[in-house]
């Protein structure tokens, strides 16, 4: 099911696309020898309008990695084993409207890693191992309307942990084991 929900979406990206999307795809085995553990080995070309790395090793989004792939709207990096967001991990994507972190291994969100993302609009953080939001760590973000929370490990959710998210429109929270709400979690002020 998931394969064709995936498919889906592609085909619609085509479709909707008054300009054909330049599609970089890299989709490992995790029983390859030779499956790639650094991003950096990648060779993505600048003018990938959708970029998809899938079921690696890699651990760390470094500074600046994305920083001439402008063109790019769709990124899904879901299912690796990405645990670190270097500051500025994400520079050079202010087009990006769709981000999938989804089923990797983020503990922490920490400040500002999404802050050169104004344009996104989805942001998918479901099935990592997150317990703790860092104050701002939406910060920059004014145009998110879909995040998703859900199957993590947050406990709690703190006062002003959504104060970025002015266009917020859906946020999904099941299956994490929440405790304690924050009396302004969900105040949203002006950026």
């Amino acid at each position: 099911m998931y394969s064709k929900l995936f498919l889906a979406i592609l085909l619609s990206l085509q479709f909707c696309s008054a300009t054909p999307a330049l599609l970089y795809s890299y989709d490992g085995t995790r029983n390859d020898p030779k499956m790639i553990d650094n991003i950096t080995l990648l060779d993505i070309p600048d003018e990938a309008t959708t970029i998809i790395i899938r079921n690696s090793l890699i651990h760390t989004l470094p500074s600046g990695f994305f920083a001439e792939k402008e063109n790019c709207t769709w990124l899904m990096l879901s299912s690796n084993n990405i645990s670190v967001l270097e500051p500025d991990a994400f520079l050079g994507l202010g087009n990006l409207d769709y981000l999938s972190l989804a089923y990797g291994s983020l503990k922490v969100l920490k400040s500002q890693r999404f802050n050169h993302l104004a344009a996104m609009e989805n942001l998918q953080l479901l099935g990592n191992d997150i317990s703790s939001v860092e104050s701002d760590a939406f910060f920059g973000l004014g145009h998110l309307s879909y995040l998703y929370l859900m199957k993590n490990k947050l406990d709690a959710l703190t006062s002003g942990m959504f104060q970025h998210l002015v266009s917020l429109s859906a946020l999904y929270l099941d299956e994490n084991q929440i405790a304690s709400i924050g009396t302004d979690s969900f105040l949203v002020s002006a950026q």
